[in-house]
């Protein structure tokens, strides 16, 4: 595990696995919060951290890039392990060959190429959204983004009681998210124009002034939010504040898809142009917004026509319809896999 979605996208299938009889050891690389956030959500699983997340260029390269398959082969080495599992797992997937173990990955970011080549290289089994449009003899389609796999209504029951611990109230506040520019994926796409961080330049270009409940990957960078609630994670229940929030906002992807999946209005704060992303997008469940004043106008709007629980009926129950388990697909993957 590399990110705190990936806690998240394997909760499911990992407590199937435990049920069908598999042993299942969690690698997880030192980044942020990520150790606390594995030792709250599975408390019963073993867990080794391996590697450690860089900020600079050359240490993602380096220290988090090949040391790490270093680290990663000294942990599988000499093991009872059949099969390596990663979001997006050539990482895992390249020690695999030298070990002669069965790998599965999952991804969702063509965009970030060196990662998508790598998993279709090294995979034995891809497992990608049917709207990236990509095809391969290792690779598997499913008809659904990757949070799909923990926030449809099968794995996800929003808790109102969520609200009370925060002193908060339905619809009555902003869910917004900053996402710390040290990745690849957000180097380039989670600033304004000159440089300043865009979730800054919405707090000083008025949206302090509004109910906003924030989760922050940087807390050093807590002084720069002083008028709004600065989440402490891990939280009891994440996804019940978003569910109930009146508009999701996010400088990173994964949390804005999660609010659109979640029939929230939902804006990516982002400049990445991402395929995962336009399938919200033409669904009308999720937009595009870089420039702190429209999204501040677009926050006028929502707030005058206020909430509507119909919409958000609405939008989770057609993407139940129309889209399949990702738990599901992963898990025939794995089994299928298991069983050559």
């Amino acid at each position: 595990m590399t990110h705190p979605c990936d806690i998240n996208f394997f909760r499911a299938p990992i407590r199937r696995w435990q049920r069908e009889g598999h042993d299942v050891r969690l690698l997880y690389l030192d980044r942020g919060r990520l150790r606390r956030l594995i030792e709250h959500e599975y408390p019963d699983v073993p867990a080794q951290q391996v590697g450690r997340h860089a900020a600079s260029r050359l240490g993602l390269y380096l220290r988090t890039g090949l040391w790490r398959e270093v680290e990663l082969l000294a942990a599988l080495r000499g093991g009872t392990t059949d099969v390596v599992v990663g979001f997006p797992g050539f990482q895992t997937a390249m020690v695999a060959k030298l070990l002669q173990l069965k790998s599965l990955g999952a991804y969702d970011d063509p965009e970030h190429r060196p990662n998508m080549v790598l998993s279709k290289l090294f995979c034995d089994v891809l497992v990608l959204p049917e709207y990236l449009g990509i095809n391969g003899s290792n690779i598997e389609t499913c008809r659904a983004l990757k949070e799909w796999a923990y926030l449809a209504p099968r794995y996800f029951t929003p808790n109102p009681a969520v609200l009370g611990e925060h002193g908060l109230s339905p619809q009555g506040y902003i869910f917004l998210r900053e996402v710390e520019p040290r990745s690849h994926n957000y180097r380039e796409g989670g600033h304004a124009s000159g440089g300043q961080s865009i979730v800054e330049a919405l707090y000083q270009a008025g949206l302090n002034r509004e109910r906003v409940v924030l989760s922050l990957e940087d807390k050093r960078r807590r002084a720069c939010f002083k008028g709004w609630q600065v989440l402490e994670e891990p939280v009891s229940d994440i996804h019940s504040l978003m569910y109930y929030s009146a508009l999701v906002a996010s400088n990173g992807d994964s949390m804005a898809r999660e609010g659109a999946q979640l029939g929230v209005p939902s804006v990516y704060l982002g400049r990445r142009s991402m395929k995962a992303n336009d399938a919200l997008y033409a669904m009308g469940f999720m937009r595009q917004v870089t420039q702190p004043e429209d999204m501040l106008q677009f926050w006028r709007e929502l707030s005058q026509r206020g909430p509507d629980p119909a919409r958000q009926a609405g939008a989770r129950a057609r993407l139940t319809a129309e889209w399949e388990d990702p738990v599901d697909v992963l898990c025939q993957a794995l089994n299928a896999l298991t069983a050559c």
